[in-house]
């Protein structure tokens, strides 16, 4: 589960309206066992349990960086769609 720094870290990005979009953003696996990610010029581990991940996509490596957007929805979900490899 996530942690709170993951979960202030992605309010940060998000800005202060959670329903809205602010353009994409860059992941990289930071490490595959166990499975986190980081989101570029951030050190911070993220938990995988905080992206959706498409099944084609795996298995995933350390160092895949991929596109990601917030997830949208009725709640303020702190969840993230990877949405294109781009490496």
């Amino acid at each position: 589960m996530a942690n709170d720094r993951s979960t202030a870290l992605i309010k940060l990005l998000r800005g202060k309206e959670a329903n809205r979009s602010s353009g994409l953003y860059i992941v990289k696996v930071s490490s595959a066992s166990p499975l986190t990610f980081t989101f570029e010029g951030s050190n911070l581990a993220l938990d995988h349990e905080l992206f959706e991940v498409p099944e084609d996509y795996k298995p995933l490596a350390q160092g895949q960086r991929f596109f990601t957007l917030p997830i949208l929805g009725v709640y303020d979900s702190q969840r993230w769609g990877l949405i294109q490899k781009i490496n």
